[in-house]
């Protein structure tokens, strides 16, 4: 069914509504691009980088940048000229691919947390749960039940419309209902999920937290210098793979730490968006400013991964830094004389040294 072309139109907006959505949507398709370009690129450099857990997040990555490349530009173009020009096919194309996206997210995130849940909360299970063959068969599965669920909207020819008050093209719950319900729940299923794996990490680190704070304090000024010498040398007295154990699990706390704050204000940013395609069910509609954010919003997300995870993990901001040459430089000169002989003339080489400061 053909659209009439003022149904392609944004609402009437003032000038600077334009121009505050406009730079909006552009910013966050500019930084998403840079900032997930540089997570991939330096999980590829730095061998040191590449963990499961840090796996997992490149994944995140590779979702968000195919999103900042495909859908973000189409709604910074319908924010800028008011109106969507591109034509039925690439709407429909649209919300398909949001709908794959939105799926693909979801169920990363969730995966980041399980993953994190396990090394925390059961580390003893952890290496037969998340192998490197078995990880790597999750995020296949991850991929190719979003895209299933994806093409069974063309299979079953479900109409695209696009929505005037969310800026973006979506799929009419109406016809594809039983796949409408299917994302909605497993959404559902996803966020409790999630929220519960953050939970209960949140609990443990918390836990361990005040752990370390108390061992701190009593050793430092219970018994005074002593004791924390006392200490020293029982750490040094015991045997090396439990204190290389500990090193590791003060390590996966500190990670876990880490993450969470990236999943927990990922899991924020979709909210808004569960909540109006919960209520959307049921049709209730609200304004446009209320759709708005949450398009905002989740889009928003898929920035947050490179700038928190980014700015949170050493390794990982370190290895940015350097591969943007933002390190340091010492230019040290060192002057070389050779000895004169009786057939040579003396002779001076200079050579030039950079040291890279960390």
């Amino acid at each position: 069914m053909e659209k009439n072309a003022n149904e392609y139109n944004l609402p009437i907006r003032s000038d600077a509504t334009i121009a505050l959505e406009s730079t909006i949507a552009v910013l966050i398709t500019i930084f998403a691009v840079v900032g997930n370009g540089l997570i991939i690129a330096a999980f590829r450099k730095n061998k040191v980088l590449q963990t499961i857990p840090n796996l997992l997040v490149v994944n995140l990555s590779i979702v968000d940048i195919l999103a900042s490349l495909t859908t973000h530009p189409l709604l910074a173009s319908v924010m800028i000229q008011g109106a969507w020009r591109l034509g039925k096919e690439v709407c429909d194309y649209q919300a398909i691919l949001n709908s794959f996206l939105f799926t693909t997210s979801h169920l990363s995130i969730t995966l980041i947390s399980l993953n994190r849940y396990f090394v925390i909360v059961h580390y003893k299970k952890y290496t037969k749960v998340f192998s490197k063959r078995l990880t790597l068969l999750y995020l296949m599965s991850i991929w190719m039940s979003s895209s299933l669920l994806s093409l069974s909207y063309l299979l079953t020819q479900a109409e695209m419309t696009f929505h005037g008050k969310e800026a973006v093209c979506i799929v009419l719950n109406k016809s594809a209902a039983p796949q409408s319900v299917i994302t909605v729940v497993f959404g559902n299923i996803t966020f409790l999920a999630t929220v519960f794996f953050n939970s209960a990490i949140f609990k443990l680190v918390r836990s361990h937290r005040k752990q370390v704070s108390l061992s701190f304090h009593s050793s430092t000024f219970q018994d005074g210098s002593e004791n924390l010498e006392g200490n020293r040398k029982a750490w040094k007295s015991s045997p090396p793979r439990k204190r290389s154990r500990q090193v590791m699990r003060n390590e996966d706390f500190y990670i876990a730490r880490k993450i969470l704050i990236v999943t927990s204000f990922y899991t924020l940013c979709w909210l808004p968006q569960g909540i109006l395609k919960n209520t959307n069910l049921a049709n209730v509609d609200f304004s446009r400013v209320i759709w708005m954010a949450s398009t905002f919003c989740s889009h928003l997300s898929s920035v947050l991964n490179p700038i928190l995870y980014g700015l949170l993990n050493r390794k990982l901001r370190k290895t940015i830094l350097k591969m943007l040459r933002m390190n340091k430089h010492r230019v040290i000169n060192i002057h070389t004389r050779e000895a004169p002989s009786g057939r040579f003339k003396s002779t001076k080489k200079v050579f030039t040294v950079t040291q890279v400061l960390d």
